[in-house]
């Protein structure tokens, strides 16, 4: 759902904590070849509408379950500043559904409502490259629900 990419974008973009953390930027996925690491990455996993139930109408949708992937990307032997990164994207938007329903009006979705926001699994590997070097990619799959 483009919307919720826009506002995910705007949530995470905003915060100084996160920016300071992940200094090569936010995107959503993938970044751009040139981004130098520290950086977040946002990618969707799922969407899917969920059915009313109950002796209402099985064809409307009661809402829209999505999962997304965002996750820091760093570049150093150690976990820490990966680590960090997670952190701060988690305070952000596991339990977060202010955030994001205050980004979906400010980007004029104002009919949308989260329903909720939570972490719903971790990201956690390395990805060992020439040199010795380590990326880290470390973070959470968020489900979001919206209706």
């Amino acid at each position: 759902m483009r919307q919720l990419e826009i506002a995910l974008w705007h949530v995470l973009n905003g915060d100084t904590t996160l920016a300071g953390l992940a200094t090569g930027g936010t995107y959503q996925y993938p970044a751009p070849q040139e981004t130098v690491a520290p950086f977040v990455v946002f990618q969707p996993m799922m969407q899917r509408p969920m059915r009313r139930l109950a002796g209402s109408d099985a064809t409307t949708h009661a809402y829209l379950r999505t999962q997304y992937q965002v996750k820091g990307i760093t570049e150093s032997r150690s976990k820490t500043a990966g680590d960090a990164i997670a952190e701060r994207i988690a305070a952000l938007l596991d339990d977060g559904e202010a955030g994001i329903q205050a980004q979906l009006a400010a980007a004029g979705f104002p009919t949308l409502s989260v329903l909720a926001a939570f972490r719903a699994d971790v990201v956690d590997y390395p990805e060992p490259v020439e040199g010795g070097s380590v990326f880290w990619h470390i973070g959470g799959v968020y489900e979001i629900l919206v209706q």
